[in-house]
């Protein structure tokens, strides 16, 4: 069974029957299929870190076709949407958190490069299992963020997954 930290749900009162539902599937101890929404999120690998290094100008830019997007997303530059996740996860205090995340998943992607372009089955296997470890860890930690930003009105989809 899961529960969420009193922190997170003293301000949740009024919630869409799409958020009740995956708020169920959480506290049943079900999975809620995050994809790739730690790739919005500051530290961690991915996309966002990417754009904030090599593109800086695509920050200040708004989304321009909103397909499935909601209004407060489509309300936002990329700049002042992370900025939003930014404050969820200071608010939430688990920026020390991802910050240990990063440093796992960076020494496992060290790890698993070579493995990886090895001739080692029962070893890329194992590097397998051990990456699917760290996401599940991840995405534990993750959910609440994910969580209060539907609260906040974002879609599951496009907003914070794709």
């Amino acid at each position: 069974m899961n529960s969420f930290p009193e922190a997170f749900m003293a301000d949740v009162d009024d919630l869409s029957e799409d958020l009740q539902k995956e708020l169920v599937i959480f506290e049943s101890g079900g999975i809620i299929d995050l994809n790739n929404f730690r790739m919005k999120l500051p530290l961690l690998e991915g996309t966002r870190k990417k754009i904030e290094e090599m593109l800086p100008d695509v920050l200040d830019e708004m989304l321009s076709d909103g397909k499935g997007n909601s209004s407060l997303r489509l309300s936002q530059s990329n700049r002042e949407f992370y900025k939003t996740i930014d404050e969820v996860v200071d608010s939430l205090g688990l920026m020390e958190v991802l910050k240990g995340f990063e440093e796992e998943l960076v020494a496992h992607i060290a790890k698993r490069l070579p493995i990886m372009q090895s001739q080692d089955l029962q070893a890329q296997i194992t590097i397998m299992v051990e990456g699917a470890e760290i996401t599940k860890r991840i995405n534990s930690a993750i959910l609440p963020v994910y969580f209060r930003l539907r609260v906040m009105g974002y879609n599951s989809y496009p907003d914070l997954i794709i």
